[in-house]
């Protein structure tokens, strides 16, 4: 991956193309490799070929669901929000991968499903209380939905049920000031 990398930033995007090429060859399905081969295509092909592309082998239910993560990476990039959550879970009910629900979760919170994201972003919270990002979404759709105060009442039930997690004050206080608590 590194010499990969090395021969697109010396401006050998041929060699680096084809090294990652050959490399999958040994090395099948590798998810680094196949995320370094999709940026590359992408800048040889358009994005959407890739996608549509990807969008084919996603569907082939023997194909590692790499391919199905990278393809509704790629739909979210570009906007196609409901194809990324249905991509999403598609891969959520084959493997219960927690960050499948995690990016299932930023997608619906971004694509104005506020609502229907917000226990899904509960929910990771309590697995991983010190997940930054999952907290900013939640606060940003709290906010965006007016739900600021259910917002203060989780944090406050998830602070009791974490009190060493400091940083948890933080997230009240963002939400306390969003409706005029403090």
């Amino acid at each position: 991956l590194y010499k990969i990398k090395a021969l697109k930033a010396t401006g050998k995007k041929d060699k680096a193309l084809t090294l990652c090429r050959d490399t999958l060859k040994q090395s099948p399905d590798t998810p680094a490799l196949l995320w370094e081969l999709t940026e590359m295509e992408i800048e040889e092909y358009g994005i959407e070929q890739v996608i549509q592309q990807l969008g084919r082998l996603s569907k082939i239910n023997t194909m590692p669901p790499i391919y199905k993560k990278i393809y509704a990476s790629l739909c979210r990039r570009i906007g196609q929000h409901e194809a990324a959550i249905k991509t999403y879970e598609k891969i959520e009910t084959a493997a219960g991968d927690m960050e499948i629900q995690r990016q299932k979760a930023f997608t619906l919170a971004k694509s104005g499903d506020e609502a229907e994201a917000l226990p899904m972003l509960e929910e990771l919270m309590i697995l991983n209380p010190r997940d930054v990002h999952v907290h900013n979404c939640y606060g940003a759709a709290c906010a965006r939905i007016g739900e600021a105060e259910r917002g203060i009442t989780f944090y406050s039930s998830l602070l009791s049920r974490f009190p060493d997690k400091k940083n948890i004050h933080g997230y009240i206080k963002r939400l306390k000031k969003k409706v005029g608590k403090e």
